[in-house]
């Protein structure tokens, strides 16, 4: 999560998945390319900093509503804290993770089938019960991970 990220010490190695929310590319006084990326993820808003030295390692177009997949540093500076990026590669899921905790009702599981049940999509979807993982028997869309955060709580849904 980003919030965990802008937890970190300076100069931290982070990885962090987020939306693009807004742009913005420069040329230098040296005339090279860098680029000031706003992202955001369901915890936090942060702003990414692509260095010219980095820019050759940026694998798309950054455009505003991407999901990126940024690998970098923390930077505290000036009482602001920023993510310095050293890669940046488009993001897509490959599955769905929902972790349900031993406390959890069993009431919810009629609940998550049924989103689940109305959600279908591409992902398959794994469920976490006490540390065994078991494959539901559909695979889900997207739009599940935010029906069921608001479910569980965004601790209990991934898109891995």
């Amino acid at each position: 999560l980003i919030s965990d990220a802008l937890k970190m010490k300076a100069r931290s190695e982070v990885e962090v998945v987020g939306i693009i929310n807004n742009s913005k590319q420069i040329v230098t006084r040296k005339g090279e390319t860098m680029q000031f990326v706003q992202l955001e993820d369901a915890s936090s808003l942060s702003e990414v900093v692509i260095f010219p030295s980095a820019i050759e390692n940026v694998k798309t177009v950054l455009n505003d509503g991407d999901v990126i997949k940024v690998t970098g540093s923390v930077s505290k500076r000036n009482g602001e804290t920023k993510i310095i990026a050293e890669e940046i590669v488009p993001f897509s899921s490959n599955y769905i993770k929902i972790v349900l905790a031993k406390t959890s009702s069993k009431e919810l599981i009629p609940k998550i089938h049924s989103i689940l049940k109305e959600n279908q999509g591409d992902l398959p979807v794994y469920v976490d019960i006490n540390g065994k993982s078991i494959q539901a028997q559909s695979n889900a869309s997207k739009e599940v991970v935010s029906l069921i955060s608001d479910l569980l709580g965004e601790e209990a849904v991934f898109l891995v």
